[in-house]
């Protein structure tokens, strides 16, 4: 899960303060030059944070709009393709598109083909989740 704040470091010392977290990534430049993240661990839920790295980011637009709070559900998968294929059959559009270095990539699912929820899938080269179908 992701969520947008005005400022990681504040949002960020109130994890720590009320929550037992454990830091995956320290807040770094995303993949491209609209945002900064981190992410943490809370049990195996992972939660990140993200904020605005320019001025009319899409995260400046996002707290613009709705205010700090979650962002979007990101969805870990072992092959992007299959499911990129079966969503496009299936008439889901899909916003974005990437290859990050590193051998990640990702895929994105508007908000109004999934009531109301921005979602996220993540091909990770060393995937550790379940498989599932």
């Amino acid at each position: 899960m992701s969520i947008a704040v005005g400022a990681i470091a504040p949002a960020l010392a109130f994890f720590r303060r009320v929550l037992p977290i454990h830091m995956r990534v320290e807040p770094r430049s995303g993949y491209d030059d609209q945002f900064v993240w981190t992410d943490f661990l809370v049990g195996d839920w992972k939660l990140e944070l993200i904020e605005s790295a320019r001025p009319a980011s899409f995260v400046e637009r996002f707290l613009a709009r709705r205010g700090e709070g979650f962002h979007h559900l990101t969805i870990d998968v072992d092959r992007l393709d299959p499911l990129v294929r079966r969503l496009e059959a299936d008439g889901i559009e899909l916003i974005g598109r990437a290859e990050i270095p590193g051998g990640r990539r990702t895929a994105v699912i508007h908000p109004r083909h999934a009531h109301g929820v921005l979602i996220q899938f993540w091909e990770e080269p060393e995937f550790g989740g379940p498989r599932r179908p």
